[in-house]
């Protein structure tokens, strides 16, 4: 047996999304426990033991001490060899615990740095904090591993191209290669449409964006409440689908009211079924100011959806600009509107981009490899063997490779040109 792992998280969607990879370990003899910080309400892990152990996503120092006293509890009952700390809470509270309780291996999984979109000292130091305390450090992209604090004799590594999930694409492949589009419209709207030929109703779709994620301020409400208007100035028909629930910490504010009460904007709660929503959409917009390796556009390139995006961490690992999608300077209202008309418009160069985006996440992002190069590294620390080159990668801040993912994908875009 690899022996046993602690993986802490602090919100229930973080403990949907790494369903692929607990069950990976699983198979692979791990005995593995995940520990979140809020209550969820469904069987994912069937084969993993589940903690639940209150911890505040914000600051919030009395309630950090007592997480912190139950960390300790926890892993003197279960003597882990590895501790993996994801998102930045958990990851904090998960690592000292483990450095306190002696744990040798610590590994922070980083998946994107909240001090990005500012959050102030008190975040910056609690990132470095965690830096400290890892014995390991695993990025979620290239961009992202360049931006990170280092540890105390530790940098940064990229597992193959990076990722945290990877995508299924048994499923997305079903989503890009059918005709016909079930509506993923919430009660809100009760606008209905057939893409294609298949069904009993051949109407013609409107021009489709999608935005799918948390409605937070860094998620760039504000900044597509600003871009819409431009969009339905020169295509009145074009609508927005929005998905995703509200950031409380995080709130977009009057942003969100604003950009909803726009013409053309379909509001939807959080979506489940996300292949059948990316199934109505031409283009993914994603205005985030930070992420680490985005999901939704390693989904929506599956589908074969092209996005138009902000120039930033972790969004420029998964883009190849020009070639599956457009990376637009960040701030730059006036050309991410004219890059999402361009595509709108021209439907034969968008299923190019299309197609080239399948091509990379296949490539490069399959849930499959993803999940392996994962499992390979912690059992590259337990057995004391050094991983593989490819499992993982070095990133070079002084010579700027933090870009080699996209560099090195060029070729592949340009097929499709």
């Amino acid at each position: 047996m690899p022996g046993r792992v602690v993986i802490a998280l602090t919100a229930a969607p973080a403990y949907r999304l790494i369903t692929g990879q607990v069950r990976s370990l699983v198979a692979r003899g791990w005995e593995v426990h995940v520990v979140v910080g809020e209550s969820v309400d469904e069987v994912r892990h069937p084969d993993a033991t589940v903690h639940v152990l209150p911890m505040r996503r914000g600051p919030a120092p009395a309630a950090d001490c007592l997480a912190l006293a139950s960390w300790l509890r926890l892993l003197r009952e279960t003597r882990p060899a590895v501790v993996v700390g994801a998102t930045p809470k958990a990851g904090l509270l998960s690592l000292a615990a483990a450095a306190a309780a002696g744990i040798p291996h610590r590994v922070w999984w980083v998946w994107g740095l909240r001090s990005e979109a500012g959050g102030g000292p008190t975040v910056r130091a609690a990132e470095h904090a965690t830096a400290r305390m890892a014995t390991s450090i695993v990025a979620a992209s290239p961009s992202l591993a360049g931006v990170i604090p280092s540890g105390r004799g530790t940098s940064p590594i990229v597992l193959g191209f990076g990722g945290v999930a990877g995508v299924d694409l048994q499923i997305f492949t079903a989503a890009a290669a059918t005709d016909s589009c079930a509506p993923a419209i919430g009660p809100t709207s009760n606008v209905t449409f057939t893409r294609g030929t298949s069904g009993t109703t051949n109407v013609t779709p409107p021009p489709t964006v999608a935005f799918v994620g948390r409605l937070a301020a860094d998620k760039g409400i504000v900044d597509l409440a600003r871009v819409w208007p431009l969009v339905t100035a020169r295509l009145p028909e074009a609508r927005l689908l929005l998905a995703g629930a509200e950031d409380h910490l995080d709130a977009p504010g009057a942003s969100l009211d604003r950009l909803c009460g726009q013409r053309g904007v379909t509001r939807l709660d959080y979506v489940d079924d996300v292949p059948q929503l990316l199934r109505q959409a031409d283009v993914l917009c994603l205005p985030s100011w930070r992420e680490g390796m985005p999901a939704v556009v390693l989904e929506a390139a599956a589908c074969e959806v092209p996005t138009v995006a902000w120039d930033v961490t972790g969004t420029r690992d998964a883009v190849l600009d020009g070639q599956t999608g457009y990376l637009i300077p960040i701030g730059d209202h006036v050309t991410m509107a004219d890059r999402l008309v361009e595509r709108l418009s021209a439907p034969e160069r968008r299923r190019q981009m299309g197609a080239a985006a399948r091509r990379l996440v296949t490539e490069r992002f399959d849930r499959d490899h993803v999940e392996s190069l994962f499992a390979e590294y912690l059992e590259s620390l337990v057995g004391g063997n050094r991983p593989s080159d490819a499992t993982r990668r070095h990133v070079d801040l002084d010579t700027g490779s933090q870009d080699r993912a996209r560099i090195a994908g060029a070729n592949l875009g340009e097929s499709a040109s």
